[in-house]
């Protein structure tokens, strides 16, 4: 009865710790060089570049072993013609040999907006090992600083990944020149 007792016991405590250790992390607000925002609930944040004087990126990702969302921040302290930002930005995907994409689009859509600053926008869709992916580029300059925006998961996601997409447009902000 004393072994049926603490093995249970055992699962009991098992099970709780791993319910905890799943548990998502609340959202969070970054502070950045150039730019601040919050990341969303259930995303993990990951610095891509080694922070500079003069250039800064970031990937936010939605946590889960089978989530396709993540967002990329890129933070330049000059700036830069966002049009031509987004179509070397664009050229550089297409070119990647890091990454298996294959039948890439992307169509310029203009002007529109981002975190409430005027940007200029560029949609793509790509296939990684089978899975269709879409997304969007932001690109603004604000107080001289130029932003670029990528924003992307499955089409399969794209429910899923809106919220966390709407969190990070709606925090952005440009941190004033320090």
């Amino acid at each position: 009865m004393m072994f049926r007792t603490k093995t249970t016991l055992i699962l009991v405590f098992v099970t709780v710790l791993m319910l905890v250790g799943c548990r998502k992390k609340p959202m969070e607000n970054i502070e950045r060089d150039y730019v601040s925002f919050t990341k969303p609930q259930g995303w993990l944040l990951q610095d891509i570049t080694d922070k500079n004087d003069n250039f800064d990126t970031v990937l936010l990702r939605k946590q889960g072993m089978f989530s396709s969302g993540f967002v990329t921040i890129t933070s330049i302290n000059e700036e830069l013609e966002p049009e031509s930002w987004l179509r070397s930005h664009s050229d550089m995907m297409a070119g990647q040999e890091v990454f298996t994409f294959t039948d890439e689009t992307f169509s310029f859509t203009g002007a529109s907006e981002y975190a409430g600053f005027p940007a200029e926008s560029a949609e793509f869709t790509q296939i990684y090992f089978g899975a269709e992916y879409e997304g969007v580029m932001f690109a603004f300059t604000h107080s001289g600083y130029s932003v670029l925006v990528l924003e992307a998961g499955t089409i399969a996601d794209r429910e899923i990944n809106k919220a966390g997409f709407s969190v990070v447009s709606e925090s952005l902000r440009i941190n004033e020149a320090r």
